[in-house]
């Protein structure tokens, strides 16, 4: 069922139609086109500060061409970086995480910790994945010792990490 159009009059400054004018908008040429697809947007984003799914989307939308353009590129030069493709898949759940969040103005004690565990939950997946690529040999990346060159600091923190949970949690070594 086609859905009825109902009139709408708008009122411009000469700067707002140009600006409108220039906008590429895929789908969207006319004036009428483009006000209906950023009403849609506007929408999309409202809906997305309050549902994950919405939010999951948006944010993929924003990254994934980015995804796409690096997965051609590598096809052409005959590349791969694991780490580069890793953190660009994990980025979109992070950001609609944070999304989620965007609508509420004021944060109670429980949701901030609700949100902190949460984002946690999402960085240390990243961190054990990205060193766990280090341990291999052929750590995937374009540059041989992207990973690697950053383990001195890694691990001289993470020596600093163990003594500081050993004195909190009581387990000396």
């Amino acid at each position: 069922m086609v859905e009825k159009s109902v009139p709408l009059s708008v009122r411009m400054s000469a700067n707002d139609m140009a600006m409108l004018s220039s906008l590429v908008l895929p789908g969207a040429i006319t004036p009428s086109e483009k006000l209906r697809k950023l009403v849609r947007d506007a929408y999309r984003r409202e809906t997305a500060k309050h549902q994950f799914d919405a939010a999951l989307e948006l944010s993929e939308e924003q990254v994934n061409p980015t995804a796409h353009n690096v997965r051609v590129a590598e096809a052409r030069h005959h590349l791969h970086s694991e780490f580069l493709l890793q953190v660009l898949n994990w980025l979109p759940d992070v950001i609609a995480l944070a999304m989620t969040r965007s609508g509420e103005k004021t944060l109670n004690p429980e949701q901030l910790a609700e949100l902190e565990q949460e984002l946690a939950d999402r960085v240390f997946a990243l961190m054990i994945a990205v060193l766990n690529m280090a341990i291999t040999a052929d750590q995937q990346c374009y540059e041989p010792k992207v990973l690697l060159q950053r383990m001195p600091s890694v691990l001289a923190v993470s020596r600093l990490l163990d003594s500081v949970v050993a004195i909190n949690y009581g387990e000396r070594k």
